[in-house]
């Protein structure tokens, strides 16, 4: 099983995201992350440090199975919301010596906590909080590209 958590980077103003314990240098698109806790689908889960997910950033398509969140497969960031087949990624290359591959399983309360807890602390950030409740809004709309 694998584990996932985030800590907070005052320089990039972002959330990196910690996989198995390890810093990826990546960063949550914290609202595609929360909807993925609560449904099944393709979402906008990272960028790098430009903060645009389409320029090194990945979709993730989510999966929740009994008590399992999982990331069944990855997409190039640049596929805008659509993943077409090519745009598949076996791997996604996180640091230099730190690459992911799919299927990535999480323990399902841990991963809800998880967004909870990104949740609450986006409530502590205004201009944070109005850009996430409106890309969550667009997300749960259906419209998930890299705006």
């Amino acid at each position: 099983m694998n584990k996932i958590s985030y800590e907070f980077s005052k320089k990039e103003d972002r959330y990196e995201i910690i996989i198995d314990d390890k810093k990826t240098g990546k960063y949550f698109d914290a609202p595609g992350l929360v909807l993925s806790a609560e449904q099944d689908g393709v979402f906008p889960m990272f960028s790098g440090n430009c903060g645009m997910l389409g320029c090194c950033g990945a979709y993730v398509e989510v999966e929740s199975i009994g008590d399992h969140i999982i990331w069944q497969k990855f997409w190039n960031g640049q596929c805008h919301g659509k993943p077409e087949l090519e745009d598949e990624l076996l791997e996604f290359k996180l640091t230099e010596d730190f690459i992911i591959r799919p299927p990535l399983v999480f323990n399902r309360n841990e991963y809800k906590k998880l967004t909870e807890s990104l949740v609450e602390d986006i409530k502590k950030k205004p201009d944070q909080q109005k850009r996430f409740l409106e890309t969550l809004e667009r997300y749960k709309s259906g419209d998930r590209s890299n705006m």
